[in-house]
């Protein structure tokens, strides 16, 4: 179980290397890592997990040398134009990184197909060893912690499925 991670949010103009290396001088035990560098947050640096072994590959390697785990990979995104298999190269990549699970948003407003795709992803992510955390946010279809629960209760994989309790909202 690990104690602290240091979430990529919280030093967000930092590229992985950085953040691992950020995590270890805080003592941290692990990070949270946004697998890509998203648009909305501008001061994020380029980087290239999901195409650039090398840079996969060292990532592992400063990961291990300093003893940082890889407690949560994001963001996931399910909405309603998601094809899921399409995120299994991504789901792999954080597999290949340590992640222990992958956080997921949901933003699709059909709720069978939310149900559905929720499943399928779920089931993708455990075949590469990785739990998910449902994260609740404003926002999306799952507005609230009672939301949440009741798409992981609806979607019956209480072992590798769970629910992300993000304080900042």
């Amino acid at each position: 179980m690990t104690g602290l991670a240091l979430d990529h949010l919280t030093a967000v103009d930092a590229g992985p290397m950085e953040l691992v290396s950020a995590a270890a001088e805080a003592g941290c035990d692990a990070i949270c890592l946004f697998m890509e560098p998203m648009a909305v947050l501008p001061h994020m640096p380029a980087f290239d997990l999901y195409g650039d072994a090398a840079q996969r590959r060292a990532l592992r390697s400063h990961m291990a040398a300093l003893n940082i785990g890889l407690d949560l990979a994001y963001p996931f995104t399910l909405a309603g134009r998601t094809h899921v298999a399409d995120l299994e190269p991504a789901l792999a990549c954080a597999a290949e990184l340590g992640a222990k699970l992958v956080n997921a948003l949901v933003y699709d407003r059909d709720s069978q197909r939310r149900l559905d795709n929720f499943g399928a992803f779920s089931d993708l992510a455990e075949k590469h060893g990785l739990g998910v955390a449902l994260e609740f946010y404003p926002v999306s279809q799952i507005p609230s912690l009672s939301a949440a629960l009741a798409l992981v209760q609806a979607v019956g994989r209480p072992q590798r499925v769970g629910v992300n309790v993000d304080l900042l909202h």
